[in-house]
């Protein structure tokens, strides 16, 4: 079902303006500049302001990274670049760099849907690192090497290495063959936009938010995965970049806007 401007606006009843770039909050006038695809800069007025400007993939510079078939999932475009490539016949063998839930996911579509020999790289000496138990993450580990997808735990890439196309990884302990390497080291948030308005951003890099999802200033509010959580146990500031909780921001958003108090 296509989600595109006329939708928006006939359904919804809202303008939604593609291909234009925030580049700018001016709070003390109250007004986003922006950029269109032609170059025009444009100011768009606000009551109220939300920032949702989502994460990007952690850039970790390796050598070789810029070669063929070596892929970040980010966005739906990365995802047909990795089935397209697949579909072609073209991978034997892929390399998974990351052992968090994008990566695990990955490899278990690589191996149970694909048939691919398929291989987890985890710099940390358990999978799902800071996210679950050891026991659990030894379980869920047990679950996939019975699906046929191998971890090297412990270990760092060094690079990677082809002709035009990546054919081997090269960790500090073995080098791996390899037809299709996918990055998935984490993401970062985009809160560059928010840090440049004098808006608070915490250790985690993300836009610092009370319960009701205000910032710092409290007629702009920020959610999703540019946005830093508060861990309910602990009480210390953590970034947890899941589509159930960018889901939930947004309905709370939409609902203090209005006029409501609602908490997360």
């Amino acid at each position: 079902m296509v989600r595109d401007e006329a939708f928006f606006r006939k359904i919804k009843g809202f303008t939604v303006h593609t291909r234009t770039t925030a580049t700018r909050i001016d709070r003390a006038n109250k007004v986003v500049w922006a950029e269109t695809a032609g170059g025009e800069t444009r100011p768009f007025p606000y009551d109220k302001l939300v920032i949702g400007t989502g994460s990007r993939p952690r850039n970790l510079n390796i050598p070789g990274q810029d070669l063929g078939h070596v892929h970040s999932v980010a966005n739906l475009h990365d995802a047909i670049r990795i089935k397209r490539t697949i579909s072609a016949g073209k991978v034997h063998k892929a390399v998974i760099v990351g052992g968090g839930f994008i990566g695990l996911e990955m490899a278990e579509a690589f191996s149970d849907m694909w048939g691919i020999e398929t291989c987890v790289i985890e710099l940390a000496d358990q999978i799902m690192p800071g996210q679950v138990s050891r026991p659990l993450a030894r379980m869920a580990m047990n679950a996939m090497e019975e699906k046929d997808v191998s971890f090297y735990l412990g270990e760092r890439v060094l690079r990677f290495e082809g002709n035009g196309r990546v054919e081997r990884v090269v960790t500090d302990k073995r080098t791996l063959d390899a037809d299709l390497v996918i990055l998935a080291v984490g993401i970062v948030p985009n809160s560059e936009i928010a840090r440049d308005a004098g808006l608070e951003v915490g250790s985690t890099g993300g836009v610092v938010v009370n319960r009701r999802l205000e910032t710092s200033d409290p007629d702009i509010y920020a959610g999703g995965d540019c946005a830093e959580l508060r861990h309910l146990v602990s009480g210390k500031p953590f970034y947890l970049p899941l589509g159930s909780i960018a889901n939930r921001h947004g309905r709370i958003i939409g609902t203090n806007i209005a006029g409501g108090r609602e908490e997360i």
